[in-house]
């Protein structure tokens, strides 16, 4: 949904990954969604996918009244159930459900995709509800899903530490960022009249989230400014943290006492189209998150061949971007010191050989990305023990 706009690009990003491998291999995609979803929310992928189905109501007539099993529960009668969606699934041919989610009692093979383990390296972030929540939901994956589908070998690590008794269910397969040939023929310069951009400058395309670090680049862009005055700082991204309501209040307060208000431009949300426009104009983009599970900014950066100054995590190093800076994400004088070199040294608009670079790589990597997806989901499909 729109609070975590990620997830759909997620999606896409496999949807097209699938249909990039050989057409002997390539699935039929159904999209399960909730009943009462706006279809705004998922328009973007339906001409990826070949049935939409609705998701059924929770309650249904094939569950047994509430009371009824409870007694049936307490006498150590185990009753069998048919779960409303995976009995529709079933109607409909399908043999694997790929979620987010841990149904108990699911009448059909799932794999399960847990994003990271964030709540345990940043607690603080998280309320006690939360890391609780969290908790109970990642055990239940390990718990019931075939395969646990993790986006890197650093959460990988993360979730064999957590669920060292279903460890051996832990499949590592990356995501490969999307883009349109279309990207790449437009001249992308006219996006600083459209936004009143100078011409030059670095891109923080992030959700105004915690983990996000903008608080540092806050502090690095105050320190820098003495040096070069006209150094500037475009952030896009939605600005609403769910977890803590009052943090984009505390980083416009953070901006207006380091006195970088006309060096730190806030955008907002921007359209996809031109989210990637800003991308190839800018000089660099800068990703300078405390934790990932696999960034996409940072996956975009290596798909589109641009510049990026990011920190220096071990998830950031696993995906490798070309032509990157890294930085200590808790050293604003680094960082400083890095956004001053990238501005001295940086030219606005495409690189040219880094562009012919991505675009070269990004079709194997796709078909690859899909063929490893696909070789865990045959996994589940033919695996009932484990």
């Amino acid at each position: 949904g729109g609070q975590w706009s990620a997830g759909i690009y997620y999606l896409k990003n496999l949807f097209f990954a699938l249909q990039a491998v050989s057409e002997k291999n390539r699935p039929e995609i159904v999209l399960l969604v909730h009943e009462k979803s706006d279809s705004a929310e998922y328009e973007t992928l339906i001409p990826f996918v070949d049935e939409v189905l609705p998701r059924p109501a929770a309650k249904s007539k094939h569950f047994l009244p509430g009371v009824f099993q409870d007694l049936c529960k307490k006498a150590g009668i185990v009753s069998k159930k048919d779960n409303p969606v995976s009995t529709l699934l079933k109607q409909h041919g399908v043999d694997l459900f790929f979620t987010i989610d841990s149904p108990h009692n699911f009448g059909l093979p799932f794999l399960s995709w847990i994003p990271d383990f964030q709540h345990i390296h940043y607690p603080v972030f998280f309320s006690k509800g939360e890391i609780e929540s969290r908790n109970g939901w990642f055990s239940n994956s390990a718990k019931y899903a075939k395969r646990v589908v993790l986006s890197s070998n650093d959460a990988l690590n993360d979730y064999k530490s957590f669920a060292p008794w279903a460890s051996e269910k832990g499949r590592v397969v990356s995501f490969v960022a999307q883009l349109s040939e279309d990207v790449f023929r437009e001249d992308p310069e006219p996006i600083c009249e459209k936004y009143t951009l100078p011409k030059k400058f670095i891109l923080l395309p992030n959700q105004f989230w915690q983990h996000k670090n903008h608080l540092i680049v806050i502090q690095a862009l105050q320190l820098a400014l003495k040096k070069e005055p006209h150094l500037t700082v475009v952030c896009t991204g939605n600005t609403n943290e769910n977890r803590k309501l009052s943090y984009f209040s505390e980083v416009l307060c953070a901006i207006s006492e380091a006195g970088v208000r006309d060096c730190m431009i806030l955008l907002g949300l921007v359209p996809r189209e031109d989210l990637f426009r800003l991308m190839r104009q800018s000089i660099a983009v800068l990703q300078p998150s405390l934790f990932e599970g696999w960034n996409t900014t940072v996956e975009e950066v290596k798909s589109l061949g641009k510049r990026i100054i990011v920190s220096d995590i071990s998830v950031h190093r696993e995906q490798n971007p070309a032509a990157a800076i890294y930085f200590k994400p808790d050293d604003a004088r680094e960082l400083a010191r890095k956004l001053l070199q990238t501005y001295e040294t940086g030219i606005p608009g495409p690189d040219e050989t880094l562009e012919q670079q991505a675009r070269d790589g990004l079709k194997r990597r796709t078909v690859n990305y899909g063929e490893q997806f696909l070789r865990v989901a045959s996994e589940c499909v033919g695996d009932v023990t484990v």
